[in-house]
């Protein structure tokens, strides 16, 4: 090959890229594109990849394959059709906010006393929001509506639950607003990123999970705690430990890092369309806002700029509204994409499933 037609090759090749690159931000320009700050959270390359996905996961656990499973199984064939399999997952969702939002009524401060039988609702809260995760898929297959909004509505309520679900437990510990509290909801969180990571990349839930045996866990101490009261949690088995610190200390130990929950929503995202996973993303502004306020304030010496109270309410409101907002977009846009319905079952799927 002459030098002449060497060049003229990587000039091709050069200007073929300069296309393609041109292309990329055309797209982006015209709103087709994914912006890491602005734009969709869809791009128009993650929406053709997204009609294409396909889960493929396992869960090993023997718990699971032994138990749960047959259980599961048995309990499926007994939901009407026309349920649809988000709806049973939100159904789960809200069950465990209300036994959480009961705690909150007893136990405001993440301490104090409480009915015997709001631990046992609690944990039956509990056991029915996974009982009820584990139907919403099987419901899918039975009804022929599976898609990848289902899997990535089933990984949001289950974010959420974690959050919800680790400050429940908190109070039912005796932890109050300690230390305590914060390691157990960063190690739960921890978990739980891992737990969603195992399910992106091929790799199937060991026999020993969190999704299977960690709420199993959740469940027998909100019993446990129904049958010998709070005060066990507060008592000292080791010399000048409280119960709930080895507990705490225990959790704390078996994790590494910290992670947040709402990368979890990005990281199905992402890993639906086949895209990067960006770590930073815009629905993280209320750090900077909050951020901002603190530095504000103490320069201009308006009132003390660390003012917890008042701090954490906004820090509340504008993650929430952040929250809110991204939940809904997605939604949205994944639900257009795919062309199916959040929580009602299309009546071409009803149909199949009869003629069967």
């Amino acid at each position: 090959m002459s030098k002449v037609s060497f060049q003229q090759q990587q000039t091709a090749v050069e200007a073929s890229q300069l296309r393609a690159l041109k292309q990329r931000v055309r797209h982006r320009s015209m709103g087709d594109g994914k912006s890491t700050y602005f734009g969709n959270y869809v791009s128009q390359e993650g929406s053709e990849k997204l009609r294409t996905y396909e889960y493929h996961g396992a869960d090993n656990s023997l718990v699971y394959k032994h138990v749960l499973t047959p259980m599961n199984d048995f309990l499926v064939e007994l939901l009407p059709l026309w349920l649809a399999p988000n709806l049973i997952t939100l159904i789960g969702l809200l069950l465990v906010g209300g036994s959480h939002t009961m705690f909150v009524s007893y136990c405001p401060f993440l301490e104090g006393d409480a009915p015997w039988w709001a631990f046992v609702l609690a944990a039956a809260a509990l056991f029915a929001y996974q009982t009820l995760d584990n139907l919403d898929g099987k419901q899918a297959r039975r009804t022929d509506s599976s898609s990848p909004l289902g899997l990535l509505f089933d990984h949001g309520c289950d974010a959420l639950n974690v959050s919800v679900g680790t400050m429940t437990m908190s109070s039912i510990l005796q932890l109050g607003t300690t230390w305590k509290t914060l390691g157990l909801v960063l190690s739960a969180h921890f978990v739980f990123n891992f737990a969603t990571w195992e399910e992106c990349v091929p790799v199937a839930l060991p026999i020993i999970n969190g999704p299977t045996e960690g709420i199993l866990i959740g469940v027998a101490l909100k019993l446990l705690t129904a049958v010998v009261g709070v005060d066990f949690w507060t008592q000292e088995t080791i010399p000048g430990v409280q119960n709930n610190s080895v507990f705490v200390i225990v959790t704390v130990v078996s994790t590494f890092f910290t992670l947040v929950v709402k990368y979890v929503l990005h990281l199905m995202l992402a890993h639906l369309c086949g895209e990067e996973y960006h770590p930073f993303r815009k629905t993280l502004v209320p750090i900077f806002y909050v951020a901002g306020h603190c530095g504000f304030c103490m320069l201009e010496g308006i009132y003390d700029a660390i003012n917890e109270e008042l701090i954490v309410r906004e820090f509340f409101f504008l993650s929430f509204a952040a929250y809110v907002h991204i939940v809904i977009t997605v939604v949205w846009e994944v639900k257009n994409v795919l062309g199916v319905d959040v929580f009602t079952i299309p009546r071409k799927a009803k149909a199949s499933v009869k003629s069967s």
